[in-house]
C-alpha cells in the first residue's frame, strides 16, 4: 500500500508541476491581452492555425501574416508552433495579440464595468465600497469570526474591482489578509477562554451547531493539524467553526498560528488572484480559471496522498 501511495503522489507531484506551468502561461497571456485591450485574445493558443486564428477574431490570415512580418507565402494551414522558430512560445503569442488587437476593429472592447462581475461588485460590495478600504477589511474580519458574510465571494470581487482599477490591489491584500487571520487568531483565543463544557452549552446560540462541530471534530480526527489548513482553503464555511474548537481542545497555539496564516495566505491569493484575473471579462478568463482549478485539485490531491503515507507507513512497520 505504501508503494502504491508514493507512486500516486509521483504522478500527483509532476502533475502539479504541469499545472502551474499552464496556470502561469495562460495568466501572463490573460495579463497581455488586458493590456492590447482587446481580452478575448487571450484564447490564441501555439496548436492553432492561422486559419483557425482568423476565424475566432474576423480578420484573414493574410492580415496576421502582414502583422506578423511573416513570409507572405506563408500557408494558412501553419501551425502557430511551427512558425515561432527559435522565439519563445510566450512571446510569440503576445505579439500576436497585439497584431489581433490592432487589426480587429471588429472585436468588441468591454467597457470597464460592464459583465457579470462588474453587476455582481455593484451590488454585493456597493456598501462595502463606500467605506473604502476600512468597510472590506471589517467584512473580512467579522466572517473569519463567524458572521455568515461571503467572504470568498467578496474577496473574489475585490479582486475584480483591483483589475478594474476601482480598487488599488496592495490595499485590498492588506484589508484582506491580516484582517481574516485576525479573526481567526481572536477565534482560537475565545475558545481557549470559554472551554469545551460552555461549547456544549451555549454553542448552539452562537452558530456552533452539534452538525457544525461533529463536522469539524470529525475532519480533527481524520486530519489532525491539516484540518486548520483544510478549514482556510478548500472548507472555509467551517474555519470559524475550526478556530473555536481548537482553542477549546487546547491545540498548540503556535502551531495553529503557524497553520492559519499559511491557509489565510494560500486562501487570500487564491481568491483575490481569481477575481483579478477574471476582471470583467469571465469569459476571457475561462483558460485561466479551468488551469487553476486543476492545479488547485492537484494540490488537494497531492496533501491527501502526503496524509496517506503516515498511517501506510505505520502498517508496513507492523
Amino acid at each position: 500500500m505504501r508503494r502504491i501511495i508514493i507512486a500516486c503522489l509521483i504522478i500527483v507531484l509532476l502533475g502539479l508541476v504541469a499545472f502551474s506551468v499552464r496556470t502561469w502561461r495562460s495568466l501572463e497571456l490573460l495579463e497581455s491581452a488586458r493590456q492590447t485591450g482587446v481580452p478575448s485574445t487571450s484564447h490564441v493558443r501555439p496548436f492553432m492555425t492561422l486559419e483557425i486564428v482568423g476565424r475566432m477574431y474576423s480578420v484573414s490570415p493574410a492580415q496576421i501574416v502582414a502583422g506578423m512580418n511573416l513570409p507572405a507565402e506563408t500557408p494558412p494551414a501553419t501551425l502557430l508552433s511551427t512558425l515561432m522558430g527559435s522565439e519563445p512560445s510566450i512571446a510569440f503569442l503576445k505579439r500576436l495579440q497585439t497584431v489581433l488587437a490592432a487589426i480587429a476593429p471588429a472585436v468588441e472592447r468591454p467597457p470597464v464595468e460592464t459583465g457579470w462581475f462588474g453587476q455582481l461588485a455593484a451590488s454585493l460590495l456597493d456598501a462595502i465600497i463606500g467605506f473604502g478600504t476600512a468597510g472590506i477589511a471589517m467584512a473580512q474580519f467579522l466572517a473569519a469570526l463567524g458572521l455568515p458574510l461571503p467572504s470568498g465571494l467578496s474577496a473574489t470581487v475585490t479582486g475584480a474591482l483591483a483589475a478594474q482599477g476601482r480598487i488599488d490591489m496592495v490595499s485590498a491584500i492588506l484589508a484582506t489578509l491580516p484582517t481574516s487571520f485576525a479573526g481567526d487568531v481572536i477565534g482560537f483565543w475565545l475558545g481557549r477562554g470559554v472551554g469545551i463544557s460552555l461549547l456544549d452549552r451555549y454553542g448552539k446560540y452562537v452558530g456552533l451547531s452539534e452538525n457544525r462541530r461533529a463536522l469539524a471534530l470529525g475532519l480533527f480526527e481524520r486530519w489532525g493539524g491539516l484540518t486548520i489548513l483544510l478549514s482556510r482553503t478548500y472548507v472555509s464555511s467551517m474555519s470559524s467553526v475550526v478556530n473555536v474548537l481548537a482553542g477549546a481542545g487546547n491545540y498548540p497555539a503556535v502551531r495553529f498560528l503557524a497553520i492559519a496564516a499559511l491557509g489565510r495566505t494560500l486562501w487570500a491569493c487564491a481568491y483575490l488572484g481569481i477575481g483579478y484575473a477574471v476582471g470583467n471579462d469571465s469569459e476571457a478568463a475561462s483558460d485561466f480559471l479551468f488551469n487553476l482549478t486543476r492545479l488547485l485539485m492537484t494540490v488537494l490531491a497531492a496533501v491527501v496522498c502526503f496524509a496517506a503515507l503516515k498511517p501506510a507507513a505505520r502498517q508496513s512497520s507492523i
